[in-house]
Parts: structure tokens; sequence; C-alpha cells
């Protein structure tokens, strides 16, 4: 996801600015197509040291030598000093829900009917 690369990048930036330009670990972003190759040719390779865009240049990062402490995917972006943090991956979860009660109408003010239970439902 684009928006949270630009998160990502412009964190660093910032830790950069106020002058944090030793952290106790390193951290390496990596941009890889993954979901849109179905990881052939993102993270696949780089975890399998099958890079091919780099041809094992002198200075090419092996996988197994960064001793990896902990991975962030994506997520979603916060537009607040929140950040949400999620175990696994997104997917959607279908549920059926049933809500009984008058059907209602557009000329009359009915209590109680199905379409309010399922606002009452939705806002929790």
């Amino acid at each position: 996801m684009k928006s949270i690369g630009i998160q990502q990048l412009e964190a660093i930036r910032r830790l950069k600015s106020r002058g944090c330009n030793q952290l106790r670990r390193t951290v390496y972003l990596t941009f890889v197509p993954d979901e849109e190759l179905g990881g052939v040719k993102g993270m696949k390779p780089f975890l399998l040291n099958h890079n091919e865009c780099n041809n094992h240049h002198s200075e090419e990062i092996r996988f197994q030598d960064m001793n990896i402490g902990l991975c962030l995917d994506e997520g979603i972006p916060s537009c607040s000093e929140d950040y949400l943090a999620f175990y696994d991956e997104r997917r959607p979860v279908w549920i059926n829900v049933h809500f009984h009660g008058n059907a209602g109408h557009g000329l009359a003010l009915i209590e109680n009917t199905a379409a309010e239970k399922f606002r009452i439902f939705l806002n929790r």
C-alpha cells in the first residue's frame, strides 16, 4: 500500500531530522510486489537469497544475516497518533444476521422496525 510506505519513509525522515541517527537495531524497509505477483518475485526470492535484481553484488545483504526481530506489514493507514496492529492477514468474514420486526414505510414512523434494529447493531 503506497500510503503506508510513504508514512514509513516519512517516519524515518523525521527521526533523522531530529538527530536520531543511531538506533539499537538496523531498520530495513522493503518494497516488493508481493500481493500483486503472489510472492513469486516479491519476498520469496528475497527470503531464499535469489535476488535477480542485484546479481549478487558485493554489498548485497542476505536475509539470513539480517537477524529480523520484528516485521510490520502494510496494515491500515492512520490519520491520528493511534497505531493499529493486526496479528493476521485482513480478510473478509461473512456473517448472516437476521432482524425481525416491521418492514416500515416511508409515510409512517413505525417503532421497532427491522431496519432500526439493524442500525443499532451496526452502531455498536
